[in-house]
């Protein structure tokens, strides 16, 4: 942050600063992450030539990439679970959209490498291979401006009911049952204890990935560490345990506040990994 509030004060981007101080004060990571992201498109920054972005810095990091490596599979995994449990068919083609599909580039710029890998996540949720044309992965030119086209693109309205019924949230407790309804207070220990083992069964996978796909051949990832990686999420039982319990409480006090049923719309899946990652992070720089 250092390096960025000094090249926005010596190119007199004072307004920049200004939102950037404003970030670091809110102490929002996700608002902090998307203003460095951003300043790669914004043309005052771009023409000062600046030397290094936050995105190359985040792509040469070895041992740090593993977080991004982590969230990208957890998240095909998961999308890979909800379309098997409503009975679809392996994708064809996946795009991206988002700032947060800016990682994609944190990870690799080519395209073939993460297909592969993402086609193993795809084989592995589905016991089964990819048919012959398999998978087409397309970059979004420009990711945030492609979710704002999703939403009108289709010159049909659409009512509130018909958005909703295309929702789908899996509970998190396993690979097949749906959130439908289901309330935080009814979340008891029996149902903490499967998400925590579905979350196991996560790493299960991934680790298995890494056998098949290896990080240092393709993403330049320091292998040397992922035994250490591997041995702290296998014992850290107890922090997924609090990581999925804050998650609630957080969700609880957000409905409570707003007045608004306390109704799980989001996959308790990612309530641990939430947590772990960051957990992750820090003891990785601690090696």
């Amino acid at each position: 942050y250092k390096e960025i509030s000094k090249l926005l004060n010596d190119n007199e981007l004072s307004d920049l600063e200004q939102v950037h101080k404003e970030n670091l004060k809110s102490k929002r990571s996700e608002d902090i992450i998307s203003f460095y992201f951003s300043l790669l498109e914004n043309k005052d920054v771009c023409a000062c030539k600046m030397e290094k972005n936050f995105a190359s810095m985040l792509a040469d990091d070895q041992r740090g990439k593993y977080v991004f490596v982590i969230f990208y599979v957890a998240i095909i995994w998961h999308i890979a679970q909800i379309m098997k449990a409503k009975g679809l068919r392996m994708p064809h083609h996946l795009t991206f959209s988002g700032n947060g599909s800016k990682i994609l580039n944190v990870l690799t710029p080519n395209d073939e490498t993460l297909c592969r890998l993402t086609k193993l996540i795809f084989e592995k949720v589905y016991g089964e291979k990819y048919p012959r044309n398999g998978l087409v992965l397309i970059r979004p030119g420009n990711a945030k401006e492609l979710t704002c086209k999703g939403g009108i693109a289709n010159p049909q309205p659409q009512t509130f009911e018909q958005v909703n019924s295309a929702k789908a949230v899996l509970l998190g407790i396993d690979d097949k049952t749906f959130s439908t309804d289901s309330k935080y207070d009814d979340i008891d220990e029996k149902d903490e204890n499967k998400v925590i083992m579905n979350v196991k069964s996560f790493y299960n996978a991934f680790f298995e990935l890494c056998d098949k796909f290896s990080m240092y051949d393709n993403f330049n990832i320091d292998s040397s560490i992922l035994p250490k990686i591997k041995e702290k999420l296998y014992n850290d039982e107890a922090n997924l345990r609090t990581y999925l319990q804050q998650g609630i409480k957080l969700r609880k006090e957000k409905s409570d506040k707003i007045g608004a049923p306390a109704i799980v719309e989001d996959s308790l899946f990612f309530y641990p990994l939430v947590g772990e990652l960051n957990d992750l992070i820090n003891f990785i720089y601690s090696l």
